[in-house]
């Protein structure tokens, strides 16, 4: 059993202020502590980082999806 997620959720609103906007597309590669969302305009909000190396699969208005 691979103890290791090969999947991800990341929801785009984690914290109270904006949601946060993303950064890169589908398909696109990313690694473990890229910057994946940010926060515009000088609003109040967190930037969301990916937590595994992957492929963007899927971004929605509430999440991005990362597979390993």
């Amino acid at each position: 059993m691979n103890i290791f997620s090969q999947k991800v959720t990341i929801l785009r609103s984690q914290h109270i202020g904006a949601k946060a906007e993303p950064i890169d597309e589908v398909g696109d590669k990313v690694q473990k502590g890229d910057l994946i969302r940010d926060i515009s305009g000088g609003k109040l909000g967190a930037k969301i980082h990916s937590s595994i190396d992957g492929i963007i699969k899927e971004i929605t208005d509430e999440s991005i999806v990362i597979v390993k």
